[in-house]
């Protein structure tokens, strides 16, 4: 569309798809990631028991949950997400942390495009579990990595959940050293360390 109108433009991928495993080894954890609840039941009831459940959202601490109406803590919540600095250093580390247990995961159930693809990247095992497959984010991804909703489910094979194929990002790694080279961002780590 936007090439239409003489604007450069090409789906990039995500950085993330860049990532090298780097992991001593795998474990035998599986991790639930933001499965939304009523598609839980369509999930085994072995790996159910067995996944370690968590979520990339950020929430309120428990004292303020019970204590404020929905709507405060919805704005709450938003304020503290865009404006709270020491918010942003703990979204890293939480990040980091995750990232680090994707790459060990012996599998990984997720909603999330942010979960599935670095788990794309690190060669880990994805299911990827949603109401439906109509959101763009997901453009591009199906060629590698299929989304499972109600209506397809049964072509699943969870004894038997094969790698997804990790694409070629190199054009993605070219961009990006390009702009970081262009633009003389000054980073803490190396381009070779983000893109190596």
């Amino acid at each position: 569309m936007l090439r239409q109108i003489g604007v450069e433009a090409y789906l990039s991928g995500c950085l993330t798809l860049t990532l090298q495993n780097g992991a001593a080894g795998r474990t035998d954890q599986i991790y639930m990631v933001d499965v939304p609840a009523p598609l839980c039941p369509l999930i085994p009831e072995q790996i159910r028991r067995n996944a370690i459940r968590t979520t990339h959202l950020v929430g309120l601490p428990a004292n303020l949950q019970h204590r404020l109406p929905p709507r405060a803590q919805r704005k709450l919540l938003a304020w503290w997400y865009h404006n709270a600095p020491f918010l942003r250093s703990w979204k890293f580390r939480r990040a980091r942390e995750l990232l680090d247990c994707y790459r060990r995961a012996k599998l990984v159930i997720t909603s999330r495009l942010h979960c599935a693809l670095p788990c794309v990247a690190f060669g880990v095992p994805v299911v990827v579990l949603r109401k439906n497959d109509h959101d763009p984010r997901w453009t591009g991804s199906e060629r590698y990595l299929p989304v499972y909703t109600p209506e397809n489910i049964d072509e699943l094979d969870w004894d038997h959940i094969p790698v997804a194929s990790k694409p070629d990002t190199s054009e993605l790694e070219t961009r990006i050293r390009g702009a970081i080279q262009a633009y003389e961002v000054r980073i803490a780590v190396p381009s070779s360390a983000l893109c190596p």
